[in-house]
């Protein structure tokens, strides 16, 4: 394994199976936490990255394959969380649904996984596309009021919030027409709660930085959208560097 030398901490996009990219990406850094869409094996993470400095948020397109979680303890479980079950395939790189991440010698993320596949008619149902890609409705509710009691500062999540989403510059393949799924509207819920500082995202592949300002609030959040195995880099306490590809 390479020695960290480019960065303290780095966001890094989406993967879609490009796995070795990834690992030397984020192997140069001390830590990192990559925003989703890893793929669907990752046999080979485990191989090759400390799982203890290199983190996942899950995506849409990763593998959410159920598992009866054998050690539920109910709803304090620190395996399920009171679910009663676990993704069987993925890795210890991977977070949960949603919480609170904080790096070593970094400021405390909050982060929510998964978005809705434009493309799931093209997909094969526990092969490429899973039902869990998003998190349960059930859960939503739980998201936004454990994020209203945290108020973030620092927010990464696999897609954005659904009236930024317009703003974006992505390519439009499967049309001009945007579908606001049910984790956008979450994290939509989320950002009028309480508006964080910087958004890191990836899921719509494009580099994009955009300032937004509130008009009611006068509050500024910096949306950053990562475009494939793009990153962005930040030192000690949050004070941003360089970020490229």
């Amino acid at each position: 394994m390479s020695k960290p030398t480019e960065s303290h901490f780095r966001i890094i996009g989406d993967v879609h199976g490009k796995y070795d990219k990834y690992c030397k990406i984020a192997n140069r850094s001390e830590y990192s936490l990559q925003v989703g869409d890893m793929g669907f094996d990752y046999r080979y993470l485990d191989r090759v990255l400390d799982h203890n400095r290199h983190k996942i948020v899950g995506g849409n397109h990763d593998n959410y394959t159920r598992k009866v979680c054998e050690a539920c303890t109910g709803e304090a479980c620190l395996h399920c969380k009171g679910k009663g079950y676990v993704y069987l395939h993925q890795s210890k790189h991977f977070l949960s649904d949603y919480g609170v991440y904080t790096p070593p010698d970094f400021e405390s993320i909050f982060y929510v996984r998964g978005a809705w596949s434009i493309d799931y008619q093209h997909r094969i149902p526990g092969v490429s596309w899973w039902e869990d890609e998003e998190i349960p409705y059930k859960y939503c509710s739980e998201a936004v009021e454990f994020y209203e009691q945290i108020k973030p500062e620092f927010m990464v999540s696999h897609t954005a919030p659904k009236f930024i989403i317009p703003h974006i510059p992505f390519e439009r393949i499967f049309g001009d027409v945007i579908h606001g799924s049910r984790t956008e509207s979450m994290l939509q819920q989320m950002y009028d709660a309480h508006q964080p500082k910087i958004w890191v995202f990836g899921h719509w592949h494009v580099d994009w930085d955009y300032s937004f300002t509130n008009v009611r609030t006068g509050k500024v959040t910096r949306f950053i959208c990562l475009a494939e195995l793009s990153y962005k880099d930040f030192p000690k306490l949050g004070e941003e560097i360089n970020g490229n590809k």
